[in-house]
């Protein structure tokens, strides 16, 4: 793979209206957080498949909590190309010079959050968010003793019951139960 370092002059940079400058800088953080959300899901997952016992049940939740950062940055993905790229004059400047490729991938993202989406459900009701409804929903479904795993040190504690009750809820919001 071979990295290129382009530079972008700030005087020019600064000549572009306010709006475009947040747009884009908005956009480059958004994309940042999507490309190292992305390293922290096949990281997460390479740890899944290659641990067992409570080390694959961390690996578990490292991978589930790096896919529900992940829909909350596609989420937040939407709201800017939204809310910026449309309301900009940049979206006027810039669409006739995008490859067909680019504009495709522009409106199959933008049919995907036009409706209810996967995405949508897991960031509103998982990504940070520990709802009373789902909690209780997902305890319905957890038998079992509740356990955690602790180390010489209280910070390393991991509730795998409370991961367990949270997965099951969510794997029910999809469709996956």
């Amino acid at each position: 793979m071979q990295v290129m370092q382009v530079t972008v002059d700030a005087a020019k940079f600064r000549q572009l209206q306010e709006s475009e400058q947040l747009f884009l800088v908005r956009l480059g953080q958004v994309r940042n957080d999507i490309r190292h959300i992305r390293q922290m899901v096949v990281t997460a997952h390479n740890g899944v498949k290659a641990y067992k016992g409570i080390e694959h049940e961390l690996a578990l939740h490292s991978l589930i909590l790096a896919v529900r950062l992940w829909c909350a940055a596609l989420d937040e993905a939407e709201t800017v190309i939204r809310t910026a790229w449309h309301r900009s004059r940049l979206s006027a400047k810039v669409h006739g010079k995008l490859s067909a490729d680019a504009i495709n991938a522009l409106k199959c993202f933008q049919r995907y959050f036009a409706k209810a989406s996967l995405v949508r459900t897991v960031r509103d009701k998982f990504a940070s968010h520990y709802d009373r409804d789902v909690i209780t929903a997902g305890l319905q479904r957890v038998a079992g003793d509740y356990t955690f795993v602790t180390g010489e040190r209280s910070g390393n504690i991991f509730y795998n019951f409370a991961e367990a009750v949270r997965n099951a809820s969510l794997l029910d919001e999809v469709g996956a139960l």
